[in-house]
Protein backbone atom coordinates (compact mmCIF):
# COMPACT_ATOMS: atom_id res chain seq x y z
CA UNK A 1 0.00 0.00 0.00
CA UNK A 2 1.36 3.51 -0.65
CA UNK A 3 1.03 6.64 1.59
CA UNK A 4 2.28 9.70 2.24
CA UNK A 5 4.50 9.82 5.13
CA UNK A 6 4.65 13.18 7.26
CA UNK A 7 6.89 13.46 9.99
CA UNK A 8 5.50 14.56 12.81
CA UNK A 9 8.53 16.70 14.16
CA UNK A 10 9.01 19.88 16.38
CA UNK A 11 11.27 22.67 15.37
CA UNK A 12 12.19 26.17 17.20
CA UNK A 13 9.80 28.87 16.28
CA UNK A 14 11.12 32.40 15.73
CA UNK A 15 9.07 34.94 15.85
CA UNK A 16 10.62 36.86 13.24
CA UNK A 17 9.08 40.25 14.10
CA UNK A 18 10.57 40.29 17.25
CA UNK A 19 14.02 38.02 15.87
CA UNK A 20 13.03 35.83 19.36
CA UNK A 21 12.87 32.63 19.93
CA UNK A 22 9.20 31.63 20.98
CA UNK A 23 9.81 29.57 23.90
CA UNK A 24 7.25 26.39 23.06
CA UNK A 25 8.37 24.51 19.74
CA UNK A 26 6.25 24.53 16.19
CA UNK A 27 4.57 21.56 15.96
CA UNK A 28 3.85 19.76 13.14
CA UNK A 29 1.30 17.55 15.14
CA UNK A 30 -0.57 20.61 16.33
CA UNK A 31 0.13 22.18 13.37
CA UNK A 32 -2.01 19.99 11.14
CA UNK A 33 -4.69 19.31 14.33
CA UNK A 34 -5.37 23.41 13.45
CA UNK A 35 -5.01 22.98 9.94
CA UNK A 36 -7.68 19.99 9.83
CA UNK A 37 -10.08 21.18 12.41
CA UNK A 38 -10.21 25.22 10.66
CA UNK A 39 -13.52 25.91 8.84
CA UNK A 40 -12.51 29.04 7.75
CA UNK A 41 -15.49 32.07 7.09
CA UNK A 42 -17.20 29.52 4.88
CA UNK A 43 -16.87 26.73 8.12
CA UNK A 44 -16.52 22.94 6.91
CA UNK A 45 -18.99 20.55 4.91
CA UNK A 46 -20.01 17.76 7.17
CA UNK A 47 -17.52 15.59 5.13
CA UNK A 48 -15.04 17.57 6.44
CA UNK A 49 -15.73 17.64 10.19
CA UNK A 50 -15.84 13.90 9.87
CA UNK A 51 -12.64 13.73 7.94
CA UNK A 52 -11.24 16.03 10.68
CA UNK A 53 -12.38 13.89 14.07
CA UNK A 54 -10.61 10.85 12.47
CA UNK A 55 -7.49 12.44 11.37
CA UNK A 56 -7.38 14.02 14.56
CA UNK A 57 -7.93 10.69 16.49
CA UNK A 58 -5.28 9.16 14.55
CA UNK A 59 -2.60 11.51 15.25
CA UNK A 60 -3.53 10.75 19.32
CA UNK A 61 -2.43 7.40 18.80
CA UNK A 62 0.54 8.12 16.19
CA UNK A 63 4.42 8.07 16.87
CA UNK A 64 7.01 10.51 14.92
CA UNK A 65 5.35 9.72 11.36
CA UNK A 66 2.06 9.31 10.09
CA UNK A 67 0.62 8.09 6.94
CA UNK A 68 -1.96 9.46 4.74
CA UNK A 69 -3.65 7.68 1.85
CA UNK A 70 -2.89 9.98 -1.40
CA UNK A 71 -6.91 10.91 -0.90
CA UNK A 72 -6.13 11.99 2.51
CA UNK A 73 -2.58 13.88 1.83
CA UNK A 74 -4.69 16.02 -1.39
CA UNK A 75 -7.09 16.61 1.75
CA UNK A 76 -4.80 17.64 4.30
CA UNK A 77 -3.04 19.79 2.02
CA UNK A 78 -6.06 21.67 0.58
CA UNK A 79 -6.91 22.33 4.17
CA UNK A 80 -3.31 23.45 5.11
CA UNK A 81 -3.32 25.90 2.12
CA UNK A 82 -7.23 27.57 2.94
CA UNK A 83 -5.31 28.49 6.72
CA UNK A 84 -4.58 32.36 7.14
CA UNK A 85 -1.43 32.56 9.06
CA UNK A 86 -1.30 35.51 11.38
CA UNK A 87 2.68 35.65 10.73
CA UNK A 88 5.47 34.20 8.78
CA UNK A 89 8.32 32.00 10.34
CA UNK A 90 10.68 29.70 8.55
CA UNK A 91 8.79 26.84 10.80
CA UNK A 92 5.99 27.55 8.90
CA UNK A 93 7.27 27.91 5.65
CA UNK A 94 9.28 24.63 6.00
CA UNK A 95 5.62 23.04 7.81
CA UNK A 96 3.38 23.79 4.52
CA UNK A 97 6.63 22.86 2.55
CA UNK A 98 6.50 19.46 3.71
CA UNK A 99 2.81 18.81 4.23
CA UNK A 100 2.62 19.97 0.05
CA UNK A 101 5.81 17.45 -0.61
CA UNK A 102 5.22 15.04 1.96
CA UNK A 103 7.15 11.48 -0.19
CA UNK A 104 4.75 8.83 -1.31
CA UNK A 105 5.87 5.43 0.18
CA UNK A 106 5.56 1.85 0.29
CA UNK A 107 3.89 1.30 3.36
CA UNK A 108 3.59 -2.68 4.33
CA UNK A 109 -0.09 -3.44 5.60
CA UNK A 110 -0.31 -5.52 8.91
CA UNK A 111 -0.52 -8.90 6.99
CA UNK A 112 2.81 -8.40 5.20
CA UNK A 113 4.40 -7.22 8.56
CA UNK A 114 3.30 -10.67 10.46
CA UNK A 115 4.96 -13.08 7.91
Amino acid sequence: MKAHRIELKSVPFINEVTGQHEPAPFSYRDAIKLAATSGGQRGMSSDDVIKAIELVAELKTAGPTIYLSPDDHGWLVKKVNAVVWTNASDAIAQFIVDIRKAPLVEVPTVAEQAA
